[in-house]
Formats: structure tokens, C-alpha cells, sequence
């Protein structure tokens, strides 16, 4: 990934007839940029991360990795009387729910203390319930992180270089839409959509042929 943003900007103002910031500025095609990155690689679904981290006794609330975009799974490991490794899905639930199900929820006394068995997200923070009374226990969130914002024109995209028309197609498909240029939109949303096409391609073939199917529901599917 060699390509700037700056080099994203100059193709898109080729086709926009504006080959320095007059109508566009630059602020404005970064932030189109940005979304543009963001909706590629939503769609192509190669947003998918990993973020692990270990409990710590008494203490229910753990920071969510930066980026972070929706959660798919959250397991922990409790291993058990012999050692051996002991996984277990927590289950995801509302602050609403937790709530009703466990009006004291937010105890972190002693006696309360437990092996997690659910967790609920709220703001930056995950909460683990009931309050773990081990340290060490090693809780794997399985998630959608998205890309870094770009906030400067020689910052680097963050896909693949050969990619890159996806994002110009993209940002253009906006551009005409703002200039009530329905045709030229509709030519570039096609545009678009091909590359999409090929940017999953892409990334099935980074995965080695792995198909997984698109997730086009982006909530955290609690309960």
C-alpha cells in the first residue's frame, strides 16, 4: 500500500475538470475519501480482527480496541482443574436486559465474583458479567475494525494499491451525485459495484480461497 491520499485526489480531479482545489477542496475530497475506504472495505468484508485481552479479578469494565465497528463473537477461556484449555461463547446482552435480568449487575464485591458468562458494550467500554473472580483469563473478542482515518494528504491508503480505482469510483459516484449529474453518478456506482466484485476476489484469494458469506448487518446483535 504505496499510495497516498494526494494520488487518490489527483485522479479524482482529472475526471472532475479541477486540477487544483477550487469547487472540491481538498478537505473536502479527503473526508470523501475516508468514507470511501471505509465502504470498500466494509463491503468486501475485510474489516475482520481479533483483539484479545485478560481479565483482571475484580474488575468488570475493559476498554474496546480503537476502530472498532460492530462485534461478531466474544469468547473466554476458562480452563479447567487439569489445565487443559476451556473456551466458552459469552452471551451479548443489552444494558435494558442485563438490567432486568440482574438488578445488581454492577456489583464487583467478593461474593458476587464469578466465571463471566455474558457481556454487555456500552460506549468504549465492554462490561463483563458476573464480575470475573480469576485474573488471567484470556476473553477473545472477534470484531470489525475499521480503517484509520486519513488526515493528511500523503498518508497512505489502506488497501491494496491495485484497488485503488474503487475508491476513485467512489468518490466520484458522490461528486456527481452533489453536481446533479445522475448519468455520470450512475456510470461511476457501477464502477464501483465492479470493483467491489474485485476487491472480494482479492481478498478470497489472500484467505486462500476461504468463502465467507457478507455480513451487510453492521449492529452488535445483542439481545
Amino acid at each position: 500500500m504505496s499510495t497516498t491520499g494526494q494520488e487518490i485526489i489527483n485522479l479524482v480531479r482529472q475526471q472532475l475538470l479541477e486540477p487544483v482545489a477550487g469547487f472540491w477542496t481538498d478537505a473536502e475530497l479527503l473526508t470523501a475519501l475516508n468514507n470511501a475506504q471505509s465502504d470498500f472495505l466494509g463491503t468486501v468484508r475485510s474489516l475482520d480482527a481479533i483483539s484479545t485481552f485478560d481479565t483482571v479479578a475484580g474488575r468488570q469494565v475493559y476498554e474496546l480496541p480503537a476502530g472498532l465497528v460492530s462485534i461478531r463473537k466474544v469468547f473466554i477461556n476458562i480452563p479447567g482443574t487439569d489445565g487443559r484449555d476451556n473456551w466458552a461463547e459469552l452471551k451479548p446482552y443489552s444494558l435494558e436486559k442485563l438490567s432486568q435480568e440482574y438488578p445488581n449487575w454492577l456489583s464487583d464485591s467478593e461474593a458476587d465474583q464469578d466465571d463471566p458468562a455474558r457481556y454487555m458494550i456500552y460506549e468504549d467500554s465492554l462490561y463483563l458479567h458476573p464480575v470475573p473472580a480469576d485474573d488471567a483469563l484470556e476473553v477473545r473478542v472477534f470484531h470489525k475494525a475499521g480503517p484509520s482515518a486519513m488526515t493528511l494528504l500523503s498518508d497512505y491508503i489502506a488497501i491494496d494499491d491495485s484497488l485503488k480505482s474503487a475508491l476513485v469510483s467512489h468518490i466520484l459516484w458522490n461528486a456527481w451525485q452533489k453536481d446533479k449529474e445522475p448519468e455520470r453518478a450512475e456510470t461511476e456506482r457501477r464502477n464501483y459495484l465492479f470493483y467491489v466484485g474485485q476487491g472480494r476476489r482479492f481478498y478470497i484469494r489472500q484467505m486462500g480461497g476461504l468463502t465467507r458469506t457478507i455480513d451487510v448487518d453492521s449492529s452488535t446483535g445483542l439481545i
